[in-house]
């Protein structure tokens, strides 16, 4: 994968686009920034651990709920609800994400 490069995978399910076209990618794109769509969890779980060698991971989950009792908070942001400006660990996941 080159600097500045977009991969794109189409093809049917079952057809091997995570394991032969993706995580490859991503585990080339040493010096990239990468965003990644993975409702599943299964690329975060293959390539996070060598991706966290490299520099910060950060893994959103939008419908994820946070639970403080366990001290799970997920960082989100939501354009359209004014209260998830208020918590101080919110704001810290922004400015990490934003300066990453």
């Amino acid at each position: 994968v080159w600097r500045g490069s977009f991969v794109i995978c189409i093809g049917a399910p079952g057809t091997g686009k995570t394991t032969g076209c993706v995580i490859p990618a991503i585990f080339e794109a040493k010096d990239s920034c990468l965003i990644i769509h993975d409702p599943k969890g299964e690329i975060a779980e293959a390539t996070s651990g060598y991706r966290a060698t490299l520099g910060p991971v950060f893994k959103l989950n939008w419908g994820a709920l946070d639970d403080p009792a366990k001290g799970i908070r997920w960082p989100s942001w939501n354009p359209l609800g004014g209260d998830n400006y208020g918590t101080a660990i919110r704001q810290f996941h922004f400015a990490a994400i934003h300066h990453a």
